[in-house]
């Protein structure tokens, strides 16, 4: 694998348990929204922290292994067009159910987490896109 694949790979495996971990947290029993705000924050501060640090450590693991650093080429850059028009489909798609979310939903805090959930599968498809099209083609 090379180190933009490994990398697509870690993300996609960061968001899926972040997201996780958060999804259980927040089905466990009601919480106040400020509790959900704070949990998000704490999460997305985690998540980057992990991810730069992962990036970080793939990095150093990729000059241990002598593998070549090469720059985007034209494929590199096919596959981010296509990983980020999937990721564009996923949130046009979902998009049309937020205002109704919004409509019928008692809490401000549901509305705000079918957003995030939105926010969320789309980066899991835009970096399982990219895995996916590194591994059998653009």
């Amino acid at each position: 694998m090379t180190f933009r694949e490994k990398n697509a790979a870690a993300t996609l495996l960061i968001l899926v348990a972040m997201y996780a971990v958060y999804g259980v947290w927040l089905l466990g029993h009601p919480h106040t929204r400020w509790e959900v705000l704070g949990a998000l924050i704490v999460g997305v501060a985690l998540m980057t922290l992990i991810s730069i640090v992962w990036a970080i450590g793939l990095k150093f693991y990729s000059l241990a292994r002598r593998e070549r650093d090469e720059e985007a080429d034209e494929r590199d850059r096919r596959v981010d067009q296509k990983s980020a028009r999937n990721a564009y489909w996923v949130i046009l798609s979902i998009l049309w159910v937020i205002p109704v979310v919004a409509l019928v939903s008692p809490s401000h805090v549901f509305t705000a987490n079918v957003v995030i959930a939105t926010l969320g599968l789309a980066e899991m498809v835009h970096h399982g896109s990219r895995l996916y099209y590194y591994r059998w083609g653009a």
